[in-house]
């Protein structure tokens, strides 16, 4: 143990460390005694003076030392046997509002796409209810044409002076006049006059508007004028179904479906000869059978584009 001292300290020779355990190993181990006693005594006086430079060194230790004490190594851990539970992942706070925004954008799609179904559905039933209507006036019309000399046409197309396409639902023609007649499946009650641009209906559920339709029949009547080349015997007629109800005076030329045949038969006095007749039919049969799909779909979009103007 001296000799490890002395190695440990041997930098330092003049050092009391060093002089220290020099001379306690020259004393006790280069030239030890014989007796038992002496031995006994010199391996106490040995630890006892090792203690001292042991305290020496501990009570000294603001003395400078170039010493260079190297820090142990620890040995590697078995991350597999060990029992560390492992390292726990923070979890990630929520963000309400983009959970909520998350939630309500498919909610959001399927209300859109409900609301355009809607839309076409109910496109869809006025469509089916306006040629419900027509059908349900050219049944009454065809029943009046029986073994007459009455001639009718149905959703003809003809121009108008500006060049577009304007449709006539039902067109009578007879001895006793030319009868230009536009049909209206409406329900619930009907407000309007003459000379008001706008009628009204109105049903338990909703409030709604529609163009006058004098008004949008003269447009037809001008046209078949043009296209007949006449100027008299050319008659107007709206025709309402039976579940409408007018609450307002009914105007001139504006009947109901069940009093329409009545109405026609109520004319009596000739105005067309059968040559004139004979004229007529030609004439409106090529255009019913010259009118082609693309002539009906060129109409659809020049009634969208006025709505849309």
């Amino acid at each position: 143990m001296l000799q490890h001292q002395i190695n440990d300290f041997s930098h330092a020779q003049r050092s009391s460390r060093y002089l220290a355990a020099k001379k306690a190993y020259d004393r006790y181990c280069a030239n030890p005694q014989s007796t038992s006693a002496k031995a006994k005594f010199a391996s106490q006086q040995g630890a006892s003076e090792v203690g001292q430079i042991t305290r020496g060194v501990n009570t000294q230790s603001s003395v400078p030392s170039e010493i260079a004490i190297r820090p142990k190594i620890a040995a590697p851990v078995e991350l597999r046997n060990s029992s560390i539970p492992p390292t726990q992942v923070a979890p990630q706070p929520v963000n309400a509002f983009e959970l909520m925004l998350s939630s309500l954008i498919p909610m959001g799609l399927w209300f859109g796409f409900a609301l355009l179904l809607l839309a076409a559905f109910k496109a869809v039933l006025v469509f089916k209810a306006g040629s419900i209507g027509e059908w349900r006036v050219n049944s009454k019309l065809k029943e009046l044409t029986k073994g007459t000399n009455l001639t009718l046409y149905e959703n003809l197309l003809l121009y108008t002076d500006s060049g577009e396409f304007t449709e006539v639902d039902h067109l009578l023609v007879g001895p006793f006049g030319v009868f230009v007649i536009e049909s209206k499946n409406y329900s619930g009650w009907i407000f309007g006059s003459e000379k008001q641009a706008n009628w009204t209906q109105r049903t338990f559920s909703s409030k709604s508007q529609f163009m006058n339709p004098l008004r949008q029949n003269y447009k037809h009547c001008l046209a078949v004028k043009s296209f007949l080349g006449i100027k008299e015997g050319i008659e107007s007629l709206v025709v309402f179904h039976d579940k409408a109800t007018f609450k307002t005076e009914m105007p001139k030329n504006v009947i109901m479906l069940s009093a329409m045949n009545d109405y026609i038969n109520g004319f009596t006095e000739p105005r067309f000869s059968k040559a004139q007749l004979d004229e007529f039919n030609v004439l409106l049969s090529m255009r019913e059978e010259g009118t082609t799909a693309e002539d009906y779909k060129t109409h659809i979009q020049q009634v969208k584009a006025r709505r849309a103007g």
